[in-house]
């Protein structure tokens, strides 16, 4: 499960969230994970000052993050992009 906390105000923004990835995930053939047996990531992306897209499920961790980096690079053409629809659209 994973649990995503944000606030923001004129002042501070922050985002709280787990980053263990499960069930383990195995990479480069590597069946443990390299933090205390176990798989971590960054679930949560801040793309930039507005906009931050977290994902919770482990199993397509890979799908996920590509999805994240497709909307960052078309935010960085058009910083107008309905972050939403672009999501939706991938």
């Amino acid at each position: 499960m994973t649990l995503i906390v944000g606030m923001a105000n004129a002042d501070i923004g922050f985002l709280v969230g787990d980053t263990l990835l499960t069930p383990l995930l195995e990479i480069k053939g590597n069946r443990a994970g390299i933090v205390n047996g176990e798989f971590h990531g960054l679930k949560i992306q801040i793309l930039n000052d507005q906009v931050a897209i977290a994902f919770s499920s482990s199993n397509a961790a890979d799908i996920a993050l590509s999805i994240i980096a497709d909307v960052r690079r078309t935010l960085q053409s058009n910083s107008q992009t309905d972050v939403c629809a672009k999501v939706l659209e991938n």
